[in-house]
Parts: structure tokens; sequence; C-alpha cells
């Protein structure tokens, strides 16, 4: 999987779009990395790393940072004493891709907090709800098979899928929508952000310029 989404947070009034996702899943390693402004000319960008066993049904270990708030985790999924049955936020795209695949109408699982893993962790339901006409950020309207994520009976993401695959997500606010190319994810965005997607925080600068994608 190599996946790239549009990023729209809201923060201008309306869902324009002014982030990206990239979502590489290769070698039993999903890493994800996000970016959208937060402040002014400053982007909150964040890194997850999970590694998974072998079949990808369970996760090994898990390292997390995001910018400019310096945060930081790292975790041995047995040496800290996790169970199996746990996942990093950022790993449950997976989960979604395996309910999606299987028909299946939930799944549940504990739900670890990327930032503080070990302690903060809740009972999750990933589950498909019902079917629903939604329109993507400019986009047309689509007919959709709606999952949401629920935590202590309240959801916190919808996740659209059109034809097996998550067209559409919402963040609790904010959405992500899938798109074709990581060049129309990216189109505007800050060198230095561009930068950050496509590579990481090794080669990235929080400070640059718009990219014509």
């Amino acid at each position: 999987m190599d996946r790239w989404e549009t990023f729209h947070s809201g923060r201008s009034g309306t869902l324009e779009h002014d982030g990206a996702v990239h979502r590489l899943f290769d070698d039993l390693v999903l890493r994800t990395r996000i970016a959208f402004p937060i402040a002014g000319a400053e982007y909150l960008r964040a890194e997850s790393v999970v590694r998974f066993a072998h079949g990808a049904r369970t996760w090994e270990t898990s390292t997390y940072r995001a910018e400019p708030e310096a945060v930081r985790a790292q975790v041995d999924r047995v040496s800290a004493g996790l169970d199996t049955d746990t996942m990093p936020s950022y790993g449950e795209f997976l989960l979604l891709a395996d309910l999606i695949a299987s028909g299946e109408p939930a799944v549940r699982y504990i739900r670890l907090e990327d930032s503080d893993p070990v302690d903060g962790a809740d009972r999750a339901t990933l589950e498909r709800q019902r079917p629903e006409r939604v329109t993507p950020p400019g986009g047309t309207p689509v007919e959709a098979q709606r999952y949401g994520v629920v935590v202590d009976r309240e959801q916190i993401g919808t996740h659209w899928v059109v034809d097996g695959r998550v067209r559409m997500s919402d963040w609790n606010g904010p959405v992500s929508v899938h798109v074709d190319s990581a060049g129309a994810a990216l189109v505007g965005l800050p060198e230095a952000v561009v930068t950050f997607l496509r590579e990481g925080f090794e080669s990235a600068d929080p400070r640059g310029k718009a990219t014509s994608g």
C-alpha cells in the first residue's frame, strides 16, 4: 500500500486543502506521515512507524514523533506487557482494511495513544455502519459504506468506503480524501512540508515555499 490523501483541517473556516497524509505499508511496516497548519505558517508534522509480525495480525514495535510539540514515543509490545488485542491508533487503518475485506460487522481492540502507548489506552470498536451519500471537499456526491471508530460510546472517527477502498475519513472535524497521486496531495504545500511527507523528519525543515506539485 502506497496511499496519498489530501487533508482539510477546517482551520480557515472552510474545508480547503491545506495538508496531506501519506500511508506506506511495506515489508510489514506501516509508516504514516501527516502534516497540516496549526498557527500562522507553522505546520504540525507527525510520523508513526508500526512494525507488524508475520501476517500483519499483531504489531511488534511502534515509534511516534510530532513537531513542533517535540513529542516522541517508542514501545516494544512484548517488553511493555501489551496484549495482542492492542493497536496504536495509526495502525488501525490496517484493522479497517481487514474488516472491509472480511465483511464482518465489527472488530474490538484496545486503542493506544501514539504519544503515550503504555498508559494511554481505550477500549474501542471499529464497526460497519449504514450506507450513505457523502460529498468530499470540492468533489461530487458518492454512495459509500460508513465505518465508525467508537470509544466509550462516542464516535471519534469515521471512514467512508467506495468499491472496497477508503474514499474519505473524518478525523473528528478535519477530513482527509484519497487521491490518485502524490502530486495531487502535495500541490500548494510548503516545500519543507512536502519534503517531510515524502522523506520524514531526517531531511525536513519546517520552513519553505509553496510547491506546484
